[in-house]
């Protein structure tokens, strides 16, 4: 499941494994080829570029990225060192996986003081206690400062249009009316919205209705016509070309083989 970051207050969401850890990497680059859990990166020195689906990612003091699980990317550090906390957590919503977004994506290039902070009293309570309950409390805390920060991704200029996106995922989109919604030319929000997720609009659109279809799939509570339906698909043939293209995979043979 895939949520706005700045709609997460509407949702009731558990967390768990959380964990943080301040790193002085002495390699030049790194590679996951799938990330393990959700987190967020907090350069405190030094400078890096996060490379993803053919997309480039300039990180420098104070930048703060998220990094979903499962998320394919490599880290290359620029000039003679780099510091940073690493900051894991598991997020589900009724049971689910919840992440922000499908691919490495960054939040802010100047963090503010009370997410300095609260990543301060969360560094401090992995370090003495195991107590989650406050851990839980603390990682809160850095997910609400991202949300309030000035340029939060939601609060860009395409924050309107990812928003419209979420809540609209099963209706008709274009780039053309998404760019409306932000004042933007059609070109104009198709450099931006690629600039920052590294794909075009309708494929990141695409790929949250195949993650909304890999979870309904899963319940097992639906047939694939049902699903297509729900996902506002014109004919069950259409959905199951549309999930193979994009999965390798038939949707009735997802269904079978990966219910929960």
């Amino acid at each position: 499941m895939i949520i706005p970051f700045d709609s997460l207050n509407k949702y009731n969401f558990a967390l768990s494994d959380i964990n943080i850890i301040y790193q002085k990497p002495q390699y030049r680059k790194f590679s996951t080829l799938s990330r393990g859990c959700n987190g967020f990166l907090y350069i405190t020195k030094g400078e890096c570029i996060y490379k993803s689906s053919g997309n480039d990612i300039h990180l420098l003091s104070g930048s703060v990225i998220y990094l979903p699980k499962g998320s394919c990317h490599s880290m290359a550090i620029v000039g003679e060192e780099i510091e940073f906390f690493r900051i894991d957590f598991t997020m589900t919503i009724d049971g689910e996986l919840a992440l922000f977004s499908d691919s490495p994506l960054k939040i802010t290039d100047t963090c503010g003081a009370r997410f300095k902070d609260c990543v301060g009293a969360l560094s401090e309570e992995c370090r003495f206690e195991d107590n989650s309950v406050s851990k839980i409390e603390k990682m809160c805390g850095i997910l609400s400062s991202l949300q309030e920060h000035p340029t939060s991704l939601y609060k860009s200029k395409i924050g309107p249009a990812i928003r419209y996106i979420h809540e609209h995922l099963t209706e008709k989109i274009d780039c053309g009316q998404l760019a409306e919604l932000c004042f933007l030319s059609t070109a104009q929000f198709y450099n931006i919205f690629k600039e920052k997720f590294g794909i075009a609009p309708l494929e990141y659109r695409d790929r949250l209705l195949v993650r909304r279809a890999e979870a309904l799939l899963e319940l097992g509570d639906f047939s694939v016509t049902e699903v297509a339906d729900m996902l506002g698909f014109a004919s069950v043939a259409y959905f199951s070309r549309f999930f193979k293209k994009h999965t390798g995979t038939s949707p009735s043979y997802y269904r079978n083989n990966e219910v929960r």
